[in-house]
């Protein structure tokens, strides 16, 4: 208020003070060109000269402001036409969560006509596309995605092969994700993507090589990879022979599995199996009691009873050295049955299998020793155990009307 005041006070001080100079003597000025001369009051040609200078001002400001007044007008209508592609895209979304494909199809490509940055529109119609089944319309979005956005190679090949691998179009999804490798090597969801299919294309030899990596950059959690891991080398192992070479090939492959994977009872068996299935019956003996001595396994007891190393003899005397610590082991006194028929003694084969029901009845020690009774002659008991087994084997047979006994004989 105070300045106001003196503001107010200083401009009448002058108002004032130009006054009693106009007063005082009003000054004369002469401007005179060629045969023209103009006369005017000194004070009176400043007015005009100030009043030309304002009107000048003025509209030296209107013109700017018309100037620029429509770049405002321009850079306006491209805000509201790209709010309104953003509402559009966002309407398209919720129809296409919805499920309302051809809806949300439309919506995303009306909305990619306005928008200024039409990569997200473009993807989302092709997504969109795929899922009304037009293939050939989706890859056109892709080619549009890519082509007018910069740089969005990568969001391009992650579409294309997120719809792949969900068509199961697999091997197409492969050769995607290989080109976007090279684009981006270490991009995690490719990484992922890659896992998948791979797993799916059961492709072990590739994912081998891609375990380094993935531990590496920690793609997956430590349990994801563990189990990866475990599906890789038992894929590499339950792979059939292909060729004479088989032999040394699995064992080369046993040899490249990690250490602490080779303590894994799983693996040792199917590593076992691939050995007895290519002929090397002496070293899958041995893989399995080196494993059995360090790490007890019923599924292994199981096999070392199938597996004539060359020395069933010295086999038999083992296993019974393992009877001395598990007397009531079911599995084992299985085993032991069959590691006696490989040694022709009838008579303790028979008390193994025996044994072995007597702990915990199974249908294959029922099997053996029916089998052991009929060629020993005694069918009545090799039945009994037949039937024992059949019946162990199955969920039970319901009761229903059988004819009667006289009848059956008759």
């Amino acid at each position: 208020m105070l300045r106001l005041f003196i503001t107010c006070l200083i401009a009448l001080a002058l108002a004032i003070g130009l006054s009693l100079l106009v007063l005082r003597d009003p000054g004369y000025i002469l401007i005179s060109y060629d045969q023209t001369s103009i006369e005017a009051n000194l004070w009176a040609a400043i007015a005009a000269l100030l009043l030309v200078l304002a009107l000048g001002y003025f509209l030296l400001r209107s013109l700017l402001q018309i100037r620029y007044s429509g770049r405002s007008l321009q850079q306006w209508l491209q805000g509201r036409d790209a709010r309104r592609s953003e509402a559009q895209l966002t309407t398209g979304l919720i129809e296409y969560i919805e499920g309302h494909w051809k809806r949300s199809l439309k919506t995303f490509v009306k909305g990619a006509e306005n928008s200024p940055a039409p990569l997200l529109n473009y993807l989302m119609a092709a997504r969109a596309s795929e899922a009304l089944g037009k293939d050939e319309q989706c890859a056109q979005f892709l080619k549009k995605a890519e082509e007018t956005t910069e740089g969005a190679d990568v969001a391009v090949a992650l579409t294309q092969a997120e719809i792949q691998l969900k068509n199961k179009q697999l091997e197409n999804c492969l050769a995607t994700l290989t080109r976007l490798r090279v684009l981006a090597p270490e991009h995690p969801q490719a990484l992922r993507m890659l896992v998948d299919v791979s797993k799916q294309l059961r492709d072990w030899r590739g994912l081998q090589q891609l375990l380094p990596q993935l531990r590496r950059q920690k793609v997956l959690a430590s349990d994801a990879l563990e189990q990866l891991q475990y599906d890789v080398y038992r894929g590499l192992l339950a792979e059939p022979a292909k060729d004479a070479d088989g032999l040394a090939a699995i064992t080369m492959q046993w040899d490249s599995v990690p250490k602490a994977l080779k303590k894994d009872t799983r693996l040792v068996n199917i590593y076992a199996r691939a050995l007895l299935a290519r002929g090397a019956n002496a070293q899958a003996e041995k893989i399995l009691r080196t494993q059995l001595q360090k790490n007890w396994d019923a599924s292994l007891v199981r096999l070392y009873g199938t597996v004539n190393g060359g020395d069933a003899h010295k086999q038999l005397i083992i296993a019974e050295g393992w009877l001395q610590e598990r007397p009531n082991d079911s599995d084992l006194l299985l085993t032991l049955g069959r590691l006696s028929l490989m040694n022709e003694l009838w008579g303790k084969a028979r008390e193994y299998f025996a044994a072995s029901i007597r702990i915990t009845p199974n249908a294959e020690a029922y099997g053996e020793l029916g089998r052991l009774l009929a060629n020993l002659g005694d069918a009545q008991q090799s039945y009994h155990n037949f039937h024992q087994g059949l019946m162990l084997g199955t969920d039970g047979l319901p009761s229903l009307p059988q004819p009667a006994k006289e009848i059956g004989a008759a």
